[in-house]
Order: structure tokens, then sequence, then C-alpha cells
């Protein structure tokens, strides 16, 4: 159904029977999505990616004796489909005549908001679906964050920690966690890996400040000093994450962990229908978010 002036009864009163129609602005809503995820662009129907294990630990050679041979694991590919996602809406040319208010023309500006929105609902999908594969799932078929990784050397890792709420103990034990995971490789071999960012909701915002950058031991009356201040995490808040579970994100990296594909940028068009001189203003985009390996992740589930 079109819009017209009886959807829009209010907009084609005369001009100062408001001083106002407020909308919707992008501006209302956060982006924090574009912060833990890395984006790229693409140019073809898909993209894939696969992961290989480096070299074992070089073992000492005795004097006249053959060096040892070695070699490296492939692993499986994860491939990025991207999908299409477009809206649409119809206006009449009386009703852009008469609107005193400007509202038939927002509607690009206010489609573009409705895409932002999507995008970040889409990406924030994969944290709050961490733990199935209803939506993503890796290159090794599990989902994101689970404790049976497989390593290609054997064996296997985790990413995934029990139910608990964030205090010092906690925070603690999940930053210790995620900074021992292996490598595809296994065999011990450790990586560098720091942890640099939690990733949390609203419902925990306040309670990560207090423990990352109170001076003294956060929540007691020791007067020692925090050491989880001096680490300088960087906390960012996805109001898009709606209960109590929490993330350990290292660095972001191009080729590992949640991934967005932009194929289309979000674009609105304006067209002009010739039987009535309605306008058709139509949204339009194309993406996908997967990932390949979530070894810079760490998750720390709801109570």
């Amino acid at each position: 159904m079109p819009e017209n002036r009886s959807t829009f009864s209010q907009a084609v009163k005369p001009s100062d029977y408001y001083f106002a129609a407020v909308g919707e602005t992008y501006k209302k809503h956060d982006a924090a999505w574009r912060q833990w995820m890395t984006t790229r662009s693409s140019n073809d129907a898909y993209e894939t990616a696969f992961y290989y294990s480096g070299f074992g630990y070089v073992p000492e050679k005795p004097e006249g004796a053959p060096f040892q041979l070695d070699e490296r694991y492939e692993g499986p590919e994860k491939r990025w489909l991207h999908k299409t996602y477009a809206l649409g809406c119809r206006q009449t040319q009386e009703g852009k005549e008469d609107d005193n208010f400007g509202i038939m023309v927002k509607a690009m500006r206010d489609l573009g908001t409705a895409a932002a929105i999507t995008q970040h609902l889409l990406a924030t999908r994969m944290l709050m679906n961490a733990t199935a594969t209803t939506y993503h799932a890796g290159a090794d078929a599990l989902a994101m964050c689970v404790n049976n990784h497989p390593i290609l050397g054997g064996g296997t890792w985790s990413n995934v920690a029990a139910a608990a709420a964030p205090t010092e103990a906690t925070l603690t034990a999940a930053i210790q966690a995620y900074e021992l995971i292996t490598g595809p490789r296994g065999r011990g071999k450790k990586f560098m890996r720091k942890a640099k960012t939690i990733i949390c909701g609203p419902s925990l915002e306040f309670t990560f400040k207090k423990l990352l950058e109170s001076p003294l031991e956060p929540g007691t009356a020791n007067n020692a000093i925090n050491p989880i201040m001096g680490m300088g995490l960087k906390l960012i808040v996805d109001s898009f994450i709606t209960d109590d579970r929490w993330f350990i994100m290292g660095d972001k990296d191009a080729d590992i962990g949640p991934i967005h594909f932009d194929r289309v940028k979000t674009n609105v068009s304006e067209h002009g229908d010739p039987n009535n001189g309605d306008s058709i203003y139509v949204l339009r985009f194309r993406e996908s978010n997967e990932f390949a390996s979530a070894e810079n992740l760490y998750l720390v589930p709801a109570t």
C-alpha cells in the first residue's frame, strides 16, 4: 500500500500547525559492531577462506645425524555467500505535493537508517548465537564458541568458559584462558595472544567500567592495586547484546574471527511510476557475515 495523504494526515496540515516532525535518524543508533568485526569488500558472488598449521618446534640435531622432516596440515575451508536485502516504499504524487513537513522526501534517509540497524542486528546475531550453528558455523562445522574445536595436529581447543558474572576473579581467569589458546598446530605451541577488548551488552557496562578503570581492587576494601586497569583493555558496549554474556577479544584480524563482506553497499534509488505519478524508493544491499576460525574470541556465557 502506498504512503498517501491518509497515511500521513498530519503532514498535510498547515505548515505552522506543528513546529517539528520527528522521525528516526541513524544518529540515534550506534554501530558498535564495526569495532569488533573486520569489514572487507568483495567483487565476487562469494568469498572463501581456509587455514593451515605451521611447523612444530625445531628439534636438536646431533652432529652427523640427519635432520628431521616435518609437515604442515591443511585445514577445511569456509565460504562467505553474499545475501541480498531489500525494502521498498511507494508514495502517491498527491501525498508528496501536499506534504508540508518533508516526511515523504525523508523516505530515502529513513530507509538508510533501517538498513544500518539491520546490518547491526545481523552482525551481533553472531555473538548472540555464538554457541549454536543456527545461523553460522566455522570451517570446522562447529559453532563460533565451543570447547571442542579440532586442532589440525591433533587434539582440541576451547574458546568458551563456564557461565559467570564479571568479577575480578572471573575476568582474570577468562583473560588467562584466552591467552593460553594454542594455534592450529597444537602440541603446546604457544602464540603471542593478548587480550585487547571486552565486548558486552548495556547490562554489564558499569560493572566492567569498575573492573577496568578502578585504580584499586574493585569491590573490596583492600588497598591493593588493580592490575586489570594497567592492561589497557578497551570496552565495547553493543546494544544488540541483550543478556549478560561477555567476550574477550584479541586483535581484530583481517583473516580470522568474524568478518563482514560488503558485496554491494547500501543504496537507495528512486523510481517514478508513469501510470499514476507515484514515487517508488528501493533500498538494497548485499553482504555476508561469517568466520573461518574464531580463535581471537573467547565467550563467557550469561549466568
